[in-house]
C-alpha cells in the first residue's frame, strides 16, 4: 500500500562510461542547500511517519539512525532528535548479542552521537563494554566479511578519541588488517599485495575470491559491500587523530578505492551492483541490465562528497561524480511522496534479493541516502535553512555550538530568534543553559529565561523571580524579535523585543543568572517549555565575543576533537575528556555468525560474535 502507482520502463544496458564520458553526458548540478535539505526531509519524514515505532536496533536500522543523526547535525529538527532518543531508550541503550559481533555493534554509533549532545553514562556503558571485551584479548578474526567495517570500526574510533586511549585504535587496525590482507587466505582487498590486478575494490567475503567470477567473467566487486568499506573509512577518518600511526594507512585506500570508482560510473549516474559487471543483475522482467541501485550508490557519494569537503579530493576530479550521482538518486530513486526506491535488499553478493525495482526500500537504503546528502549539502551553495520549532505543553532542545569540536558559547553570549505565539495570554518560555546539563534538569538549571507570561506580556527571570523592565505586550500569531545578551563572567544578562516593523525595546537590563542554577561555563542549550497555549520559533542565532574583563572562572572552549570534561566510567577504562559534540545551531567467545547484510556467512570462516 505504501508503493508508487507508477513505475519508470526498466532501463536497457549501459555499459561503463567512466568519468570523461560523464563530463559530457551530466550537465545538471545540484542546486542550493535548501534544495538538498528539502529533498532530505522529503525522504526522511516519509519514512518516520510509516515507521512510528523506531524499530529494532539490528544494524539495518541502525544505519538509517546513522543518516537521521547526520540530517539533524544539518537540520536540527527537534523531532529528529527525539525520534533516535526514543529508539535509543525503547532499547536501553543496549546492543544485541552476542556483542562482538560487528552488526550489533552499529547501534553504538547513534549511542555516541547522543552521548555527544547530552553526556550520559548510561548511553554507552554497553557499547563500551562490549568493544572492551574486544580490546583486552588476542583474537583478531571476528570481521571476516566487509560490511563489519562500517558497522564497528568507528564506534572503536570515537571510544579511542573519547577516552583518550589509543588501544581501541591498535585492535581496531589489528581487526582491519585481519580483514584487508589475512580472511581466506591473502585478505579481501583486491591491492592487498597477492594479486596483481591493479585495482582496488574489496570482495564481501572469501567464498568471492578469485577464481570465483560472475557470470560474464568478471571479478565480483558488489557495489553496497564496497559502499560499506568507503563509507567505513570516512567515518573513521572523520574523528582518528592525524597522529595515529595507521592514519595514512587508511586515508590511502580511501583514495585508490575513490580512484578507482571513477572508471565504473554508468552514464545515468549510478554504480552497478558489481562494479567490475554492469550486466550483473536483473531488472523486475528478469533481464539482466544495468540498473540503478540507490544503497551503493549514496554510499559512494557519501565517501566522494566527503572527500572534496575536507580537501582530500579534487573537487575537479569528483564533482561531477557527485553531481551525477546525487541527480540519479533525486530523480530516479526519490519517489514524489519520499520513498527511496531502486534498493537492493538485504544480501551479499550482486544477484542477492533480485530482482528488485522501483518501489523497493529498505530502512538502510534511506539512512544511505540521508548520509550521501548531509554530504552533497556541504558542497551545495546558498544558507542552511532553518526548521521552525513548534511547541505545546512540553520540552523541546535546541543545541547550540559555535562548531564541531566544541561544547557551547562562551564569554559574552548573543542568541537571536524570532518567536510566534499561538494565543493571547499564553505561558511559553524560551531558557537557555549549559551543554553539560543533563535533560532532567534543562528546567531547574537554565540561567537566562525570556517568558510570554499569562499577563500578555513579556517577562524574564531576575534570580528569583520574573519581572520585566518595560511592558511589551504580545498577540496571538504576531512574530516578534528577541535577542538575549548574556555575559558569562558577571553572570546577568539583557533582553530586548521588537515587535514586527518596531524598533527593539529593553524588558531587562543586569538580570541576575537563575538562582537555583550553578555557575555557568557555556550557553549550550536552548530548551522551550509551554505549560499552557503553543508558540514557534524560528532565525534561531547564536554568537559569542571576548567578555570585558579578564575572569577567573572564564569558561573553557576546546579547540580540537579532544573534549575537556570526563563522564563517570563504570567499565575499566576511565575516560580523560568528554565527547566531541556536533556541530548545531539552533537546537567474547562467539557463538553465532553475524546477522548481517547477508544470507549466510561462507562455511569456512570462523565463527563470529559476529524534545517535545
Amino acid at each position: 500500500p505504501e508503493a508508487s502507482d507508477q513505475r519508470p520502463a526498466p532501463r536497457m544496458r549501459v555499459p561503463f562510461v567512466g568519468l570523461a564520458a560523464l563530463l559530457l553526458s551530466v550537465h545538471a548540478t545540484f542546486s542550493t542547500k535548501q534544495k538538498v535539505i528539502e529533498k532530505l526531509i522529503l525522504a526522511n519524514d516519509y519514512w518516520i511517519t510509516r515507521h512510528r515505532d523506531p524499530g529494532n536496533n539490528k544494524w539495518n536500522r541502525a544505519v538509517y539512525f546513522e543518516g537521521l543523526m547526520a540530517l539533524f547535525e544539518m537540520y536540527p529538527n527537534p523531532s529528529y532528535y527525539n525520534h533516535a532518543q526514543s529508539w535509543a531508550e525503547d532499547h536501553s541503550w543496549d546492543i544485541r548479542k552476542p556483542t562482538a559481533n560487528a552488526d550489533n555493534q552499529a547501534a553504538g554509533q547513534t549511542y555516541l552521537d547522543l552521548y555527544s549532545y547530552e553526556p550520559e553514562d548510561e548511553k554507552i556503558e554497553s557499547i563500551k563494554a562490549s568493544v572492551d571485551a574486544m580490546v583486552s584479548r588476542s583474537k583478531a578474526d571476528d570481521w571476516w566479511w566487509i560490511d563489519a567495517l562500517q558497522m564497528a570500526m568507528p564506534v572503536f574510533t570515537r571510544l579511542g578519541v573519547l577516552y583518550n586511549d589509543t588501544e581501541y585504535f591498535d585492535k581496531m587496525h589489528d581487526l582491519y588488517d585481519h580483514t584487508k590482507s589475512v580472511e581466506g587466505g591473502h585478505g579481501l582487498h583486491s591491492d592487498n599485495g597477492f594479486y596483481a590486478f591493479g585495482d582496488y575494490p574489496w570482495w564481501r567475503d572469501r567464498q568471492f575470491d578469485p577464481p570465483r567470477k560472475s557470470p560474464n567473467n568478471r571479478q565480483v566487486y558488489w557495489s553496497r559491500g564496497n559502499g560499506w568499506v568507503i563509507a567505513a573509512l570516512v567515518r573513521t577518518l572523520d574523528h582518528l587523530p592525524t597522529s595515529d600511526p595507521r592514519y595514512n594507512e587508511y586515508m590511502q585506500t580511501f583514495k585508490n578505492m575513490s580512484h578507482s570508482l571513477k572508471d565504473r560510473v554508468s552514464s545515468g549516474g549510478f554504480w552497478p551492483v558489481n562494479l567490475d559487471d554492469p550486466d550483473h543483475a536483473k531488472t523486475m522482467d528478469n533481464r539482466y541490465t544495468d540498473v540503478p541501485e540507490t544503497s551503493g550508490t549514496a554510499f559512494f557519494t557519501y565517501a566522494l562528497a566527503w572527500g572534496i569537503n575536507s580537501g582530500h579530493l579534487s573537487e575537479v576530479i569528483y564533482r561531477p561524480l557527485v553531481e551525477a550521482a546525487w541527480n540519479a538518486m533525486v530523480n530516479t530513486s526519490l519517489h514524489p511522496n519520499g520513498r527511496v526506491g531502486w534498493v537492493q535488499g538485504v544480501g551479499l553478493r550482486p544477484g542477492s534479493s533480485q530482482p528488485f525495482g522501483y518501489d523497493d526500500t529498505e530502512d538502510f537504503g534511506v539512512g544511505a541516502f540521508l548520509l550521501a546528502g548531509s554530504q552533497v549539502a556541504r558542497m551545495a551553495s546558498g544558507l542552511w535553512p532553518e526548521p521552525t520549532y513548534s511547541y505545546k505543553k512540553g520540552n523541546t532542545l535546541i543545541f547550540l555550538r559555535p562548531s564541531r569540536s566544541s561544547r557551547g558559547y562562551s564569554g559574552v553570549v548573543t542568541i537571536e530568534f524570532t518567536v510566534t505565539p499561538k494565543m493571547n495570554n499564553m505561558d511559553g518560555v524560551v531558557l537557555l543553559s549549559d551543554s553539560s546539563v543533563p535533560g532532567g534538569a534543562r528546567y531547574s538549571r537554565a540561567y537566562m529565561l525570556v517568558r510570554m507570561a499569562p499577563s500578555g506580556l513579556f517577562d524574564c527571570r531576575n534570580a528569583s523571580r520574573y519581572i520585566s523592565d518595560a511592558s511589551v505586550a504580545y498577540r496571538a500569531s504576531e512574530s516578534y524579535g528577541v535577542r538575549v545578551v548574556g555575559d558569562l563572567f558577571t553572570q546577568t544578562y539583557d533582553v530586548f523585543v521588537a515587535a514586527k516593523e518596531s524598533p527593539e525595546v529593553q524588558i531587562a537590563g543586569g538580570y541576575h543568572f537563575r538562582d537555583t542554577a550553578p555557575p555557568a561555563d557555556d550557553i549550550g542549550k536552548m530548551v522551550a517549555r509551554s505549560p499552557r497555549g503553543q508558540f514557534t520559533m524560528r532565525n534561531v542565532r547564536a554568537s559569542e565575543s571576548a567578555p570585558s574583563r579578564t575572569s577567573t572562572m572564564s569558561p573553557t572552549v576546546t579547540a580540537s576533537r579532544t573534549p575537556t570534561t570526563s563522564p563517570t566510567a563504570t567499565a575499566s577504562r576511565t575516560p580523560t575528556t568528554s565527547p566531541t559534540v556536533t556541530v548545531v545551531e539552533a537546537s567474547r567467545t562467539p557463538t553465532t555468525a553475524p546477522a548481517v547484510d547477508s544470507l549466510q556467512p561462507p562455511t569456512t570462516s570462523p565463527t563470529c560474535v559476529c524534545v517535545c
